[in-house]
């Protein structure tokens, strides 16, 4: 029997990545090793998989003893990892009997001391639950210990005492049972036991006034990880009892109450949140670092408007106690972003420095949440932080989930950083991979679409046809935000959707306009616009409509960028272009000399098309003219301000006329339009001129332009 011990992870916080690996070679290398026990802390995912692999390597293990293993699930593993777990021991041909439930024991920093539940029958029903649990839905061997309650025999005592709704089982003890089915993603088999948790009177309104801070926490705790949405009556019943006994809550059952809530679609009352808030404040020097990370993410979950002072003086004393697992680091400044706060030099220096130092201990939650902060904060990573970042990402992102994988691409969009080439390939390997996936929403496919757009960078062949079946198979559930989004995207990358994808797009466009978003009107029109796309009449009158309704809340910038789709409009459609300037036609005045360049641009090109399309000019009001003629000259200065640079391609095609003989002038200025011409070819003895290829194109969308009017 051999006998390894990992490294400790509690309290040093060590990584044990190293102690997995040593596993691993021993179990390929020992070729007679047939009984192992493993001793301590096993911390993490890839820990978790490089043992598997190690498992599985080996073909003479008859006995895995890991009643000495703690695995750290304050994350909580994902599900890869445990089916990892699972395939390793299945590949095993030797029929491993496994000791212990690895993957659901909690280590001593996480785990409901004795203190904490009730002797006897609920901590026996809490243990063997989550043995049950474990064992039946993952079918091994199941040994044990001494002095272990029976099964089946707990299972009848369970069932007994909870139709009975006695005494004996208390509201923690009820909520411990529940979640034993939640994180194991399991179902009783006897539906009574369900049916008897849901009515058990100790969860009922009435019993509310005798729970105490543990009670609260436990119910709250239950119902957020259960995704049971209690009454709002009860949950109103919990803050009033919450707020009575208030003064009992210590800073670590106050900071677990308010993270609970968190997870429920119910904002709690405002008087609640004052209370909790006055009670904060009392208690701050007390406070330990991941108490008030859990204070932090709640307040900024809520949007609650805090007391002057407040985050001030929790700022402080994380600087005193700063935050050290990885969790903590991440969520820190995940709370922070969320807030739109940036923490003072200090203890912003202090969590760079320690998410440094943990960065290969991190998770993909934690990986997402560390990037989704700085890329909300809009600050970057540093080198070095990126680098062991990527490191971290290339071990793991097999284990990336959708939400995870979607955020960092959008997160690294924002920051406009680029991984290696490596970590790419494998990042859009994962993309392919998640999103076959069910919970691979519309919202993730916008993150990654947006990402790319930002990035200047195209999709794989392969990602991109993953996506546009995603879009195609989901698009009746895309909001009109998220359909102005994506559409966004593809124009920004000049990449033009597939057929099918156009047409679920548009028509989910006219099925959204209606409740549009400002923002998301124009960059439909203008999406539609870059792309060449003639959007259909009733689509158009739908849009239109909307700029009608939100015309008055739109900025003089996203204004500008409607005026401009109608340049591209006025070719296909003018008449319904004339519509759609006549709606924006009242607001108009809000334009002035003071706007930026991108928009005098626009403008200037809008106002080149009102006067070569007889259509659109023959209808235009009157305040469109007058602007004309007042902010003409400075839309035309600010568009010709804008460099044109010759391509490769047509330096070539101008050195070669040169060659001949011929008199070149690349970007010749059009006198009237103010559009560059690629080339101006002349006889140098005098004649007419030839000039070839289109107008360059110029400012925003210059490239629609340039096709509508070349």
């Amino acid at each position: 029997e051999v006998a390894v011990r990992c490294p400790d992870s509690f309290p040093e916080k060590t990584n044990t990545l190293h102690g997995a690996q040593a596993v691993r070679r021993m179990l390929t290398a020992v070729t007679s090793l047939t009984n192992l026990r493993l001793k301590n802390y096993l911390d993490g995912e890839t820990a978790c998989a490089t043992l598997c692999k190690g498992i599985a390597n080996n073909s003479t293990l008859r006995e895995l003893d890991l009643r000495g293993v703690y695995l750290n699930t304050k994350e909580g593993i994902q599900d890869e990892a445990k089916d990892g777990i699972i395939k390793a021991l299945a590949s095993n041909t030797s029929g491993i009997k496994i000791f212990n439930d690895f993957g659901l024991q909690r280590g001593p920093a996480h785990g409901r001391g004795a203190s904490q539940v009730q002797e006897d029958l609920p901590r026996r029903i809490e243990h063997t639950a989550r043995k049950m649990v474990w064992y039946n839905h993952r079918r091994l061997e199941w040994a044990p210990k001494k002095n272990e309650c029976n099964l089946e025999r707990t299972l009848n005592l369970l069932e007994d005492t909870l139709v009975r709704n006695t005494e004996d089982v208390s509201p923690s003890d009820v909520l411990i049972i529940l979640q034993a089915s939640y994180d194991n993603h399991y179902t009783f088999s006897n539906p009574r036991i369900l049916s008897a948790l849901e009515q058990h009177k100790c969860l009922k309104e009435e019993a509310v006034c005798k729970h105490g801070p543990r009670d609260i926490v436990a119910m709250l705790d239950g119902y957020s990880k259960l995704a049971w949405k209690p009454e709002k009556t009860m949950l109103r019943a919990l803050e009033r009892r919450a707020e009575e006994i208030l003064q009992d809550f210590e800073p670590n059952t106050l900071s677990q109450m308010m993270f609970g809530y968190t997870f429920l679609e119910e904002r709690p009352g405002r008087s609640f949140l004052d209370a909790v808030e006055k009670r904060v404040r009392e208690t701050a020097r007390m406070i330990r670092s991941n108490d008030i990370t859990r204070l932090l993410t709640a307040f900024a979950t809520f949007q609650q408007p805090l007391v002057e002072g407040l985050v001030d003086a929790l700022e402080q004393r994380l600087e005193v106690v700063p935050p050290d697992s990885p969790w903590a680091v991440c969520q820190t400044l995940w709370a922070f972003a969320k807030m739109g706060r940036l923490p003072g030099p200090r203890l912003l220096g202090l969590l760079e420095g320690k998410a440094q130092e943990i960065a290969g201990e991190l998770s993909p939650r934690n990986i997402s949440n560390l990037l989704w902060a700085f890329a909300t904060m809009e600050r970057q990573l540093g080198r070095s932080l990126m680098g062991k970042l990527e490191s971290q990402m290339m071990t793991n992102f097999q284990f990336f989930a959708p939400q995870h994988y979607s955020i960092t691409m959008w997160a690294f969009g924002m920051m406009r950083m680029e991984p290696g080439e490596e970590m790419w390939v494998l990042m859009e390997r994962r993309g392919v991979e998640v999103s076959r996936q069910r919970d691979f929403s519309p919202s993730h496919i916008n993150m990654v679409l947006t990402a790319y757009s930002k990035l200047e960078k195209h999709p794989g062949p392969e990602l991109l046809r993953a996506l546009e079946r995603k879009i195609e198979t989901t698009a009746n559930d895309f909001s009109g935000f998220v359909t102005a989004s994506i559409l966004l995207a593809y124009a920004r990358m000049s990449t033009r959707p597939s057929a099918r994808v156009l047409e679920v797009l548009e028509h989910q466009v006219e099925t959204t306009a209606s409740d549009m978003v400002p923002t998301s009107v124009a960059f439909t029109l203008y999406a539609f616009a870059t792309l060449g796309c003639v959007p259909g009449d009733i689509v158009l009158e739908e849009l239109r409509q909307r700029v009608e309704v939100v015309a008055q809340e739109l900025d003089t910038a996203y204004i500008a960028m409607i005026l401009w789709t109608v340049c591209f409009l006025s070719i296909h459609l003018p008449v319904a272009a004339g519509r759609l300037v006549k709606s924006l036609a009242p607001h108009l005045s809000r334009v002035d000399q003071e706007q930026s360049r991108v928009v005098l641009s626009e403008m200037h090109q809008f106002f080149v098309s009102c006067d070569l399309e007889e259509l659109l000019r023959a209808g235009l009001p009157a305040s469109v003219v007058n602007l004309r003629e007042t902010l003409g000259p400075a839309c035309r200065a600010a568009f010709v301000l804008g460099d044109t640079l010759p391509s490769a391609s047509q330096q070539q095609v101008s050195e070669s006329l040169r060659r001949m003989g011929l008199d070149v002038e690349d970007e010749a200025r059009c006198p009237k339009s103010g559009y560059s011409i690629d080339m101006l070819v002349r006889e140098k003895e005098g004649g007419g001129h030839i000039s070839r290829g289109a107008p360059s194109a110029q400012g925003s969308g210059g490239a629609a332009m340039s096709d509508a009017k070349g």
